[in-house]
């Protein structure tokens, strides 16, 4: 399996959410220097919970605003929703090769999203010096000062 070779898919954004969530965003982008923008990015979330429009823009806002802890609650909810969608196991550690080959003959896009959700959660634990972001937790997902515990 080559996780770089793929057809042409629909991609997350490809399925917009509702008119009123994509004005939204768009609101939040513009106002993302003012402190307006979470209102609309937590607006938006609100109607359309499990949107990865919706969860990217949130994962975003909150990992460039430093504010990991929030980041990951998101992107723990991104990464549910397209697991859900490929029928993966609920442990990312027990995900075999045929696995992954089973939802790439699904959506190769889902499951590219899916490894980026997981590389985004080690990156926002790894950034994080914060007390709710632990040790516990980062062991918890086999992942501790840049090394994969075994």
């Amino acid at each position: 399996m080559d996780l770089l070779s793929f057809d042409a898919e629909p991609l997350y954004f490809d399925h917009p959410p509702s008119e009123e969530v994509v004005r939204l965003l768009q609101q939040a982008a513009e106002d993302y220097g003012d402190g307006k923008a979470e209102a609309d990015l937590r607006r938006a979330y609100q109607l359309a919970p499990k949107h990865l429009m919706v969860l990217v823009a949130l994962f975003r806002y909150y990992f460039y605003q430093h504010r990991f802890p929030e980041a990951l609650d998101i992107i723990q909810k991104a990464r549910e929703v397209v697991r859900q969608k490929l029928g993966l196991p609920d442990d990312w550690r027990a995900l075999d090769e045929a696995q992954l080959f089973a939802g790439h003959e699904r959506d190769m896009v889902l499951v590219r999203f899916y490894l980026l959700c997981l590389k985004a959660i080690l990156r926002t634990v790894s950034c994080s010096d914060s007390p709710v972001v632990t040790k516990s937790y980062k062991q918890g997902v086999g992942f501790y000062q840049g090394e994969v515990q075994t």
